[in-house]
């Protein structure tokens, strides 16, 4: 069962913050867990506290504006893809994101 797999993964992560409340990756993967559960501002939460654990993570920008999009907050999504692809360029991933993002704005 999916939702017991993603609550058991969401405890374990949340059992390692407990103990390294200052480990970005712990965060990132909890919110991508949250992500998987549909739990948008939990996910959201976890992603700007690895962003601000970890300010040079592309990963944990495009993790934190995926979650933005994904809850109808284009604006910021836009702000967090364009800090991420100013870090990692190279990432085809993280450009068309930006660019599907800028569209929807319009």
């Amino acid at each position: 069962d999916d939702m017991y797999v993603g609550h058991s993964i969401v405890e374990n992560y949340k059992k390692a913050i407990e103990i390294t409340p200052d480990e970005g990756s712990y965060h990132n993967n909890l919110g991508l867990a949250y992500t998987q559960t549909s739990q948008l501002p939990l996910a959201i939460r976890h992603f700007e506290t690895a962003v601000q654990l970890d300010a040079s993570s592309a990963d944990f920008r495009c993790n934190l504006a995926d979650a933005l999009m994904r809850n109808g907050d284009t604006e910021q999504a836009v702000q967090h893809y364009s800090a991420a692809h100013e870090m990692a360029p190279e990432d085809g991933y993280i450009r068309m994101c930006l660019e599907e993002a800028r569209a929807a704005m319009g």
